[in-house]
């Protein structure tokens, strides 16, 4: 029964180290084509957002003059900045179609809040990097101790409950007040993190909170697809063994 018990142990920090660390490591994986925005950019119509919203911004003027090339390098550059520790946030400059600077992208309270995301980020990733290498232990003694995994139907089932559990949970709350909730609980109570259209281009031109939805969605497929394939190669080495 005990070591039932510590098999029953070892698989679920297993299982759990390798969500965290596929989790991250999907979410790099994401960042090199910039969460899928310029997808995002048709299917929620960003264009129209930016057409209808950016001539009544009060603190940054002539955004609707830029083009579609500007708006995803702006965006771009905004991930660039938040997983290398915010540093260029206050460098980003809009410009027009022929290369002219209109003025700053960003405010300073944006800034503000995405050195807060790149502060998160990087909590993100020393919690990943220690759940890979977790992962590795872990992954190593099953191995060496020619331990069987779990069934395909088991682990289909736990996944199944697992994820159909958190979906209802956050139906029943609301997605946009779990949003809100989350970003009251992790950053500081006297940063601003919501901003309207007609003060930020940022959250505009990512036509917030709708756009976050879909790339959710995007980046938990790929580190669940990622989970998957790793952890049916360890099954299959631990079957080979």
């Amino acid at each position: 029964m005990i070591l039932r018990l510590v098999n029953a142990l070892q698989w679920s920090l297993l299982l759990l180290s390798m969500l965290l660390a596929s989790l991250y490591l999907s979410w790099q994986g994401l960042a090199q084509v910039d969460y899928g925005y310029s997808a995002w950019y048709d299917l929620l119509d960003i264009e129209a957002t930016i057409e209808s919203e950016a001539p009544r911004n009060r603190f940054r003027t002539q955004f609707e003059l830029t083009d579609r090339a500007e708006r995803e390098r702006l965006f771009s550059g905004i991930v660039d900045a938040i997983n290398h520790g915010g540093e260029g946030l206050s460098a980003l400059v809009y410009h027009t179609p022929d290369g002219m600077g209109l003025g700053p992208l960003l405010t300073r309270a944006e800034v503000v809040h995405l050195q807060d995301v790149a502060h998160l980020v990087g909590r993100f990733r020393t919690a990943a990097w220690i759940a890979l290498g977790l992962a590795v232990a872990l992954s190593l003694m099953a191995v060496w101790r020619r331990m069987s995994p779990p069934s395909a139907g088991r682990l289909a089932l736990g996944s199944v409950i697992g994820l159909g559990g958190a979906v209802l949970l956050l139906a029943a709350a609301g997605p946009v007040r779990v949003f809100y909730a989350l970003h009251e609980m992790v950053f500081p109570p006297d940063h601003q993190w919501f901003f309207y259209y007609d003060e930020s281009l940022m959250s505009m031109m990512m036509q917030a909170p709708n756009l976050f939805g879909p790339i959710a969605v995007l980046w938990l497929v790929c580190a669940l697809a990622l989970l998957a394939t790793v952890w049916s190669a360890l099954a299959w080495v631990l079957r080979r063994r």
